[in-house]
């Protein structure tokens, strides 16, 4: 299928999880001049589109602040007569719930091009994120999915009659809707759970009879999003199994950083908490004057994946490709940046071990070729050992931002947990370190498990305690460094 300017196209972004988005969907937003985008549409997502492409935020918020679907539909109409290749980002799919087919309407009435690429919707993806089938051969064969908001007498008791109901937007208004549901039939004794954050880092899944999942889901302080199933299906909750169930973990890594890690985690039955403690964004560095001098230096020194994805960013905004990096040697810190230099096409010429500032400036002062003057991309809040270091060996450094680290509050659940003891801590970077110690919550006897030795001695200076440093600077390192920390002497 082609992708025409001029066009919009209403894409279905999935549950959450950005690698539930369907491959076209995700084309089309790699594509796009201007992409109009949810609320409920994970950041991770959005960094798949263009630096130079238009994010909108078009939103609506439950019971709050909301653009109205006239602006949405007018704005859709707007761009795309100016010749725009227009994504309307929607979680979920697009024509359940969404009012895909209103902005359809919108743009045919005034002559635009449009297409419906599906989605997975939360509706379903939710229960079986959750390991809660919808359907089951001799237990249930009907499912009726509804908005909980605005629920017909007819709705409700279809809801009474089929083996499954599932609901979107039910929290707010959980306890009027169970009594509204035995009201029309429906047994006090079925089974109900509640999905919150579905396929996403942080997912919890509450569950309790119908006549007490409010009770429950307020206790538990489970908020939007989240996705209501009542029957008898729910009641199968797979038993949790492996070498850290019952075991309880924060993990403090952005969103886009932390899916695969909460993902291994969760295989080995943890309950994870995601409560990121920094905020990475890209920064638009293609106007910085370094951008056009990189044949200048014979070193550039890469110490993360973002200061490789921003750095990536900058050299494409200003239609550079990798013929611009040839003769210019690649240094880079951890097997994490290397894999992503690695999926830029390029090899780097030195990874030194252990993953650590101190092992890069000596290795790059040992090499043959000895730098003269090196680029460092780098974020806003960069730890200046690298450039000190090196410039103190007589070498010319210069730092060149292209993404900004912002610190987060723990929210009030991961504060509560922390507060009534969690197992351990995940920390991947020094930032991350540094905002734990500033929120001041006690993390009390949690092993704080650091990726490597740089962020293992910011958690010292900040007088954390229990830390513990993996061996390896990846995932993996941070997973076993979590077993070794917090499995009983003796266990395999």
């Amino acid at each position: 299928m082609t992708v025409r300017a001029g066009t919009v196209y209403l894409v279905g972004a999935g549950p959450g999880d950005p690698g539930l988005m369907t491959v076209r969907g995700l084309e089309l937003l790699q594509r796009a001049d201007v992409v109009l985008h949810d609320r409920l549409v994970e950041p991770a997502l959005l960094e798949a589109a263009r630096l130079s492409a238009r994010l909108i935020d078009v939103g609506k918020t439950a019971y709050g602040a909301a653009t109205s679907q006239s602006t949405i539909n007018a704005a859709l109409v707007r761009h795309a007569l100016e010749g725009s290749v227009v994504v309307r980002l929607k979680g979920g799919d697009p024509l359940i719930f969404g009012r895909g087919w209103e902005e359809r309407e919108a743009c045919v009435s005034a002559g635009v091009p449009c297409e419906i690429v599906p989605g997975v919707t939360s509706a379903i993806a939710g229960p079986t994120a959750a390991g809660i089938p919808v359907t089951l051969r001799g237990t249930a064969s009907s499912v009726l999915i509804a908005a909980a908001p605005v629920l017909s007498a007819d709705t409700l008791r279809g809801a009474a009659l089929a083996d499954t109901a599932v609901f979107l937007m039910g929290v707010r208004g959980l306890r009027d809707l169970a009594h509204a549901m035995m009201k029309a039939g429906r047994d006090p004794a079925s089974p109900a759970a509640i999905v919150e954050r579905a396929t996403l880092p942080g997912e919890r899944v509450v569950r309790a009879r119908l006549d007490a999942i409010a009770d429950v889901a307020e206790a538990a302080a489970i908020a939007s999003p989240a996705v209501v199933v009542v029957g008898d299906t729910t009641a199968l909750a797979p038993a949790r199994s492996g070498a850290l169930a019952g075991r309880r973990i924060v993990v403090t890594r952005p969103r886009h950083a932390a899916l695969a890690l909460c993902d291994s985690l969760r295989a080995l039955g943890a309950d994870v908490i995601h409560a990121p403690l920094i905020r990475i964004s890209l920064v638009d560095a293609s106007t910085h004057p370094l951008v056009g001098r990189t044949p200048d230096f014979d070193w550039i020194v890469f110490t993360s994946r973002h200061g490789v994805r921003g750095f990536r960013r900058a050299l494409e905004t200003n239609r550079l490709d990798l013929r611009r990096l040839a003769g210019t040697r690649i240094a880079a810190i951890g097997p994490i940046t290397a894999r992503e230099l690695e999926a830029w096409g390029i090899v780097p010429d030195l990874c030194p071990e252990p993953a650590r500032a101190e092992a890069l400036v000596n290795a790059l002062c040992a090499a043959t070729a000895r730098p003269r003057r090196v680029l460092f991309p780098c974020g806003t809040l960069a730890h200046d050992v690298i450039p000190v270091a090196l410039q103190a060996a007589g070498v010319s450094v210069e730092c060149l931002p292209v993404y900004q680290t912002a610190p987060l509050p723990l929210d009030a659940r991961a504060r509560n947990a922390i507060r009534e003891g969690v197992d351990a801590i995940l920390l991947a970077s020094p930032s991350a370190a540094t905002a734990l110690a500033q929120d001041g919550v006690d993390p009390g006897d949690a092993a704080i498990v650091c990726i490597g030795a740089t962020t293992a001695d910011a958690a010292a200076a900040c007088r954390l305690r229990h830390i513990r440093v993996a061996a390896v600077h990846s995932d993996r390192g941070l997973v076993d460094s979590t077993l070794d920390a917090i499995r009983p002497a003796g266990v395999g």
